[in-house]
């Protein structure tokens, strides 16, 4: 009990290894509502970047994600946007998202930066495509009802935020072309064992 923190019964901090047993479901639960609490933010051994060894900007931090990532959430959701707002709250989203993936990466492998950049102007350009046009859509849908068209409003943050899969995609791509490869070849060992 010597190498825990007496009030949580946490192991004391390393960033030679992980504090919890990652080879278990509740240590991996463990470490991530670790990462993702707000309360870290003003923990400093909470700052460093495990693969890099750098800080990593407040608001760009897992446990950051949710506090700094509310005030966009809130812009996308004010009622009758105009588009100047729908653009600039879909590219501010975007952004941080695109920010959080680049402060919280696996750093132990390089990664171009020209796949962040498409990874980046890809989920931009797909988010503001979707919400300018949904936003359109609904102005200039013929509905009487005007709290079905507002609410109709509101809800077009939800399938342009959704698009920030695009960027998890663009950005592990090269990771689906491998797993896609191994799908293929165990698909092809399938197929002969079954015709034997």
């Amino acid at each position: 009990m010597a190498d825990t923190v007496p009030s949580f019964g946490y192991p004391k901090f390393s960033l030679s290894e992980p504090r919890f047993d990652q080879k278990t479901y509740l240590g991996r639960l463990k470490r991530c509502l670790d990462v993702t609490d707000p309360r870290t933010l003003f923990v400093s051994e909470a700052i460093i970047h495990p693969d890099t060894g750098q800080k990593v900007f407040m608001p760009f931090r897992m446990s950051g994600y949710v506090p700094f990532g509310t005030v966009t959430v809130v812009g996308m959701l004010l009622p009758a946007p105009s588009l100047r707002t729908v653009i600039f709250w879909q590219w501010m989203n975007q952004s941080h998202n695109a920010a959080v993936n680049y402060s919280n990466r696996n750093a132990s492998k390089p990664t171009p930066t020209s796949r962040f950049l498409l990874s980046y102007f890809g989920a931009v350009t797909s988010a503001v495509t979707i919400a300018l046009g949904l936003t359109t859509l609904v102005k200039r849908a013929k509905i009487s009802n005007l709290s079905m068209k507002a609410l109709l409003q509101r809800l077009v943050a939800y399938p342009a935020t959704g698009i920030v899969d695009v960027q998890f995609f663009l950005l592990s791509g090269s990771v689906l072309c491998v797993y896609l490869r191994v799908l293929a070849c165990l698909c092809v060992r399938i197929r002969a064992c079954v015709r034997m």
